[in-house]
């Protein structure tokens, strides 16, 4: 009940006490009972109006807990939603860093068939520079075997001719 209506009631029951005492003739013991029904009632106005102050504060207090609430819920709603932007960023940077990481598999299969080539064109190359130096050693060989020849055919071709002249 709201403190009008309270009040409306209470000056309804005084008026009609007030009525009652002056075309009734009433004695005293009914004017005092009816004090005492008025003090009674005053009372009890009090303890209504101290119980609407406790309820109106209650609910003054309950309404700023909700609107806390409600605060704290769009805040927390911003940092989802926050929350899900970067995981979309996130899925976005990831599903980029899967096609370079694609990408960097297919350089490397290229890289390393094309090491492996070298490397098998190195070991052939290695292999013909081994036979190349074999041949050049043969060959060197060869070369200094035919100096000595020139050297002794000369060296008797000297003696010939010294021979000759003599």
């Amino acid at each position: 009940m709201t403190k009008k209506v309270i009040n409306a009631r209470l000056i309804t029951v005084l008026a009609a006490l007030t009525l009652m005492m002056f075309s009734s003739g009433c004695q005293q013991d009914k004017i005092n009972g009816l004090n005492a029904e008025l003090a009674k009632t005053a009372e009890e106005r009090d303890n209504l109006k101290s119980r609407i102050n406790d309820i109106t504060a209650a609910h003054e207090q309950l309404q700023q807990q909700y609107e806390k609430l409600v605060a704290e819920q769009k805040k927390f709603q911003e940092q989802i939603t926050e929350l899900t932007n970067s995981r979309d960023t996130v899925q976005k940077q990831l599903e980029k860093l899967t096609v370079v990481s694609d990408n960097m598999k297919g350089v490397i299969s290229v890289l390393t068939e094309s090491r492996d080539t070298a490397i098998d064109v190195a070991k052939k190359s290695q292999d013909q520079l081994k036979e190349i130096a074999a041949q050049l050693q043969t060959e060197t060989k060869k070369v200094l075997d035919l100096q000595e020849q020139l050297k002794n055919v000369q060296d008797a071709f000297k003696e010939f001719q010294e021979k000759i002249k003599l």
